[in-house]
């Protein structure tokens, strides 16, 4: 069974993958984990796998050439995915890329929108610059 989610938690999810992170949800509890995603995290010189790697200097850099800060971030990224990965039920939310998205707006014109004339003016909003804000 699904848990029901709160308007508090829906507001953050939504922020959150407005940000550009990833939410996952423990669809059992309702618990939410907001991690940044790969890309995010490759900026911070973190990269991981999907198993994470046992041996902390390794994963440290043997010669501990990581800052404080650094560790710190690894180590909250990787315990959060550790406590996701124990879920049961989980719901992985992430923000859509453009073409998909630009790609229900064209479904949005073609199939929702009966009269020619208006029809007309969501191509004409779609085919210029900056189409997602003249939408």
């Amino acid at each position: 069974m699904t848990k029901k989610l709160l308007d508090k938690q829906i507001h953050e999810i939504t922020e959150s993958i407005n940000r550009g992170d990833i939410c996952y949800i423990n669809a059992d509890t309702g618990e939410t984990v907001f991690m940044r995603n790969n890309e995010v995290l490759s900026d911070y010189g973190i990269s991981w796998e999907d198993e994470w790697d046992d041996d902390e200097d390794k994963a440290y850099g043997s010669d501990g050439s990581w800052p404080e800060w650094q560790k710190e971030m690894y180590a909250d990224v990787k315990t959060d995915m550790e406590k996701v990965e124990s879920w049961q039920h989980v719901i992985r939310i992430e923000q859509l890329g453009s073409n998909i998205t630009f790609g229900f707006m064209e479904h949005f014109v073609e199939e929702a929108i009966p009269e020619e004339k208006l029809k007309n003016r969501y191509w004409e909003a779609l085919s210029r610059n900056h189409s997602f804000s003249q939408f």
